[in-house]
């Protein structure tokens, strides 16, 4: 019931302490939670309006990327004030809280940490842009394949365009 990558968390099999992690923190903000078996691999996102495909978005858990001479917190301060990166709202940015924290440990980084050039640091599984995420337009770089797949899928399901609504 919650978006923005709230109450998210993924867990590895057979790593009993993340999955009770992931339960107590989902609880925190509903009644009920959803468990879900995890597909690998890179998520991407149609829109589909009037059921033709106009826009295909690539979305990239909260990263950062090394130039050799700051360390991680220092990046994400760069990248957080970067308007290319969709992060001018507080909402976007990436976070410095427990779950970032504890995605760096389990990678033997810290905040502190000052990652070669061009070495990309994941700081969250989820790739919400709520939760500092990068959404890449990627509409031109998508097999028209797939595009078509987007506006099948629209078509059986019987989804319908865009309504708006005045109050």
């Amino acid at each position: 019931t919650t978006n923005h990558g709230i109450g998210i968390s993924f867990a590895g099999p057979n790593d009993q302490k993340a999955y009770e992690y992931g339960l107590t923190e989902a609880f925190k903000h509903a009644k009920t939670v959803l468990v879900e078996e995890f597909a690998e691999g890179e998520e991407f996102r149609f829109l589909v309006v009037d059921y033709k495909c106009i826009s295909i978005v690539q979305r990239i858990p909260a990263n950062v990327v090394g130039d050799g001479k700051h360390n991680i917190g220092e990046l994400i301060d760069l990248k957080n004030e970067d308007p290319k990166y969709y992060k001018f709202f507080e909402t976007y940015t990436i976070k410095k809280t427990a779950t970032e924290l504890r995605n760096l440990k389990s990678q033997g980084l810290t905040l502190k940490s000052i990652p070669k050039k061009n070495h990309q640091i994941f700081l969250r599984t989820n790739s919400n842009v709520g939760t500092g995420g990068d959404a890449l337009e990627v509409s031109e770089k998508i097999h028209k394949s797939y595009k078509h797949l987007a506006e099948q899928a629209a078509k059986i399901l019987q989804i319908h365009p865009f309504t708006i609504l005045k109050y």
